[in-house]
């Protein structure tokens, strides 16, 4: 055996295959393993649009808490896909693209006044008197 960084392991490394450049990754958000950025913002969409339990306030505030914390690392995943592309692709432009997909996923996952009454609109038309707001003031902390 020849010592580290020898001829021999070199010659290892020589018959490793190489991978294909026409190759296209697999793009599926829910199993592959290298998500598009599209895909994570209609993800984040399909988040929006979980309909919250209305069975208790702390089943309300639990899922509604959940889905906002899905949402944010959904969100930021965006951010760090470009990040990542910067050290791949050897240009900052894919980190401002990937940067620009992640803060339309935190805006469209923000918990603003909006979202709330929005929500709220939903449980009230599904016909339990609760109250989203005061379940998530109301309800601690798991």
């Amino acid at each position: 055996m020849g010592p580290v960084g020898g001829r021999r392991d070199r010659d290892h490394l020589a018959r490793l295959p190489r991978p294909d450049p026409t190759a296209v990754p697999p793009d599926d958000f829910a199993g592959g393993p290298c998500p598009s950025l599209p895909s994570i913002v209609l993800h984040l969409a399909r988040i929006r649009r979980r309909s919250l339990p209305t069975t208790s306030p702390e089943a309300l505030a639990r899922h509604y808490r959940a889905l906002f914390f899905i949402g944010l690392s959904a969100g930021a995943d965006a951010a760090l896909l470009g990040f990542i592309g910067v050290f791949l692709g050897g240009s900052l432009w894919i980190y401002l693209v990937g940067l620009a997909f992640g803060l339309v996923g935190l805006w469209m996952i923000a918990p603003t006044r909006s979202d709330i009454e929005r929500r709220q609109r939903e449980i009230t038309a599904a016909g339990p008197p609760l109250s989203l707001l005061d379940a998530l003031i109301s309800v601690p902390w798991p």
